[in-house]
């Protein structure tokens, strides 16, 4: 029997040679041990460590095995949209006309991002339905405030006859 000294590989072939690792073969007996153990010696028939040293290009996965970044639906534009009307129609309230056109546009394309959403399964859902709560909040805010407005002209008109 053939011992290698490097991987410890069992050659039972008359070869001069290791079949593992191609270091050469040397004889002895089972009562005769290695004068030193490699610091890695694998079971046999699983061949040798590989040598060390920085990995090589094998080691990644070749392209086109799953894994890694995965790639997404894009956001509904319409849904952004929907969101920024909503918001620009509360923040400015207090101007009083300006809510009343953008915080219904916003609320009205909020549902129609959402319909586009359900058909096409892009992303922007909590975006439209948080377009479509503000606008209409915005929406009731701005016809409050007008009619307040009325409200307090009509009280004024009327204690001065």
């Amino acid at each position: 029997m053939q011992t290698c000294r490097s991987c410890q590989s069992a050659n039972l072939d008359a070869a001069v040679t290791c079949s593992v690792c191609g270091e050469s073969l040397e004889s002895y007996s089972i009562t005769e041990a290695p004068a030193t153990p490699p610091p890695y010696a694998p079971p046999p028939g699983y061949g040798a460590p590989p040598p060390p040293g920085p990995p090589s290009a094998t080691v990644y996965a070749p392209p086109g095995t799953p894994g890694g970044y995965m790639a997404t639906n894009p956001t509904n534009n319409m849904a952004i949209t929907s969101l920024v009307l909503s918001i620009v129609g509360v923040a400015t309230a207090p101007l009083c006309y300006l809510p009343i056109l953008l915080a219904p546009v916003g609320a009205i394309i909020g549902h129609m991002a959402l319909n586009r959403i359900k058909t096409s399964g892009q992303e922007g859902r909590g975006l439209a339905l948080a377009g479509i709560i503000i606008g209409w909040f915005g929406t009731l805010l701005a016809v409050g405030v007008v009619i307040l407005i009325i409200v307090l002209v009509a009280a004024g008109s009327g204690s001065t006859t």
